[in-house]
């Protein structure tokens, strides 16, 4: 008797995970996902091995629930200044690579000079020629560019969802800050 329902306990679980996994499938169908500034030189050294393994994994994890086709990748173009007898010379990096470890599965990417990753106008095309609705944000950093992303969003009328262990910040409390202000005006978090 014990056996069955042991059996029993076994199969209600197997079908609560099931129909739990089928929902998560559900939620994310029709979102799109921006990975915001995940290149190497943001996070190497700045943070814990540790650290970059776990969030880049939960970055991942996200990457794995929206669909491929929907997934758009944004690179920061970094400006670098150097001084010379010659004089002061400008140069524009825009071929960051990615943190090692992260999912790339399309050639959707995208550069942005600014915070505001919809200030790209080929990316906010892409949303729009889409007829995009829900984004989602994850990456970096918290208190810049994700908040100057997700607000940039918002201005334009998407709803928008933030998935905080899948973000990075300076520092926690921080992040927590910048979040809190982002749930203020409407923003919705994923866990």
């Amino acid at each position: 008797m014990k056996t069955n329902s042991i059996i029993f306990l076994l199969l209600i679980l197997t079908i609560f995970n099931l129909s739990a996994k089928s929902q998560d499938k559900d939620f994310f169908q029709d979102k799109y996902l921006i990975v915001l500034d995940m290149q190497e030189d943001y996070i190497q050294g700045k943070i814990p091995d540790s650290a970059a393994y776990e969030f880049i994994g939960n970055v991942n994890k996200i990457i794995g629930c929206v669909d491929p086709l929907n997934i758009v990748y944004v690179k920061t173009e970094m400006i670098v200044s150097s001084l010379s007898f010659k004089g002061i010379s400008i140069d524009t990096i825009a071929d960051l690579n990615f943190c090692k470890g992260l999912q790339i599965v399309n050639s959707n990417i995208y550069i942005k000079k600014d915070g505001n990753a919809f200030n790209n106008s080929e990316l906010a095309a892409y949303f729009k020629g889409k007829n995009a609705k829900e984004i989602i944000i994850v990456g970096l950093l918290a208190e810049r560019c994700v908040t100057h992303t997700t607000r940039g969003g918002l201005e334009i009328g998407y709803k928008m969802f933030l998935v905080p262990n899948a973000i990075l910040g300076n520092r926690e409390r921080t992040k927590s800050k910048s979040i809190k202000k982002l749930i203020n005006m409407g923003v919705e978090v994923i866990n």
